[in-house]
């Protein structure tokens, strides 16, 4: 994102790199144990004189027709989200608006979902099923749609507030862009550990897997309509943290900057005196580009930002870009073959798994009375693939296209 938008790096605030006011947003719904929460602005983006060459008017129009809410009446939403702990996470959006309106006829297509009810002494559209969301309005501007269960949460919080840390951070920390998205990594810390540690990264991004234990948050901010367009913020534990991180992320640019210069190379080499100039240009610029997106460290905080007179500077980064896309393509290729083995070896090590369990391997498939196959052995060993749960949501007893 910060090469997309032409970065310029500069310096974190002096201490208050998550020190401003909130804008517009109420932090009260965001429950102590929510590590996500994102505010977006569409009544101040849509409404800015630089948006002006927009369709503002199809928009409204689509809003209004198919949502039952105009995007123009839109003043904030925020999206709060829950780690999963017993359950599905736990997930709802407070949408503040600028004028009165009514439940009836807001949000059809999820309304259709629900039922009326009764809650906190209002009538409300009540979820029926434990995935889909409940719509209630606290008050005629302001509409929540969360799971029914985490919309209890939210509007307990709301009554007597308990402060847990995204939302103090949210209260710290500046809203003057157009979307800003904070999230909290301790509570889920252990967990998207073990997703990255699984995740497909070609041998030169390996580094990247340590970056989770170094992050206690971060903050993105962007802004459509003024001021900075871009700025990430992370936060660590600790000062010697954050200079592992740095350094890590250091190393990452230093190894762009070297893939890029592979690229070149293949250019200079090249019998074409186009290529080659772009081959000496990009190697005169390449340090500079590069360093732009180096972070700036200040104590436990990392962040790098962007200006907005740097827009002259895209198509630079947008050769960057195209310059790096073969790189690029072939270390996820690169990716996609060590992912494929991984995945051979763990369907391997399943079927031994199911062999020692019931002294046989799997058939193709299991049978009904009559002999016709129902479920083929990919079913059969989810179980062997740390997959119970999905497992147990299958019908041995029916055929794989049953209803």
């Amino acid at each position: 994102v910060s090469m997309a938008l032409s970065p310029t790096l500069i310096h974190v605030e002096q201490s208050g790199a998550l020190a401003a006011e909130t804008d517009g947003a109420d932090i009260a719904y965001i429950t102590p144990e929510a590590t996500f929460a994102t505010v977006a602005y569409p009544r101040r983006v849509l409404t800015a004189p630089q948006m002006e060459m927009l369709p503002i008017e199809v928009f409204s129009a689509a809003g209004k027709k198919e949502l039952g809410i105009d995007p123009l009446d839109i003043e904030s939403i925020m999206l709060i989200v829950e780690p999963p702990v017993a359950g599905p996470p736990g997930y709802g959006a407070v949408v503040c608006f600028s004028k009165p309106y009514e439940l009836d006829g807001l949000l059809m297509p999820l309304a259709e979902g629900t039922a009326e009810a009764e809650l906190n002494g209002k009538t409300y559209r009540q979820a029926q099923s434990p995935m889909l969301p409940s719509l209630y309005m606290p008050d005629d501007q302001t509409l929540i749609v969360a799971q029914d269960s985490f919309l209890r949460k939210m509007l307990a919080n709301h009554e007597d507030p308990v402060e847990g840390p995204l939302a103090k951070l949210f209260a710290s920390t500046s809203t003057s862009g157009d979307l800003v998205a904070i999230v909290v990594l301790e509570p889920v810390r252990e967990m998207l550990a073990g997703v990255v540690d699984q995740a497909p990264v070609p041998p030169p991004f390996e580094s990247v897997k340590r970056i989770p234990s170094l992050l206690d948050a971060a903050k993105a901010q962007l802004s459509l309509t003024g001021g900075s367009p871009a700025s990430l913020v992370l936060v660590t534990p600790s000062e010697d943290a954050a200079k592992e991180l740095e350094q890590l992320l250091n190393e990452l640019v230093d190894l762009g900057q070297q893939m890029v210069m592979a690229e070149m190379a293949q250019a200079a080499s090249g019998d074409d005196p186009v290529e080659r100039a772009m081959a000496q240009y990009m190697e005169r610029i390449n340090k500079r580009i590069f360093d732009t997106v180096r972070p700036v460290r200040n104590g436990t905080v990392l962040g790098i930002s962007t200006k907005t007179q740097e827009y002259s500077q895209v198509a630079v980064v947008g050769v960057l870009i195209a310059l790096l896309l073969p790189a690029v393509q072939a270390a996820r290729e690169a990716a996609r073959r060590s992912q494929s083995s991984n995945n051979m070896k763990y369907i391997g090590l399943a079927m031994h798994n199911f062999h020692d369990t019931n002294k046989r391997f799997p058939a193709r498939a299991n049978f009904d009375a009559a002999g016709k196959p129902l479920l083929s052995w990919r079913v059969h060993i989810l179980p062997f693939l740390d997959q119970l749960q999905l497992y147990e949501q299958f019908h041995l007893d029916e055929p794989w296209d049953s209803d």
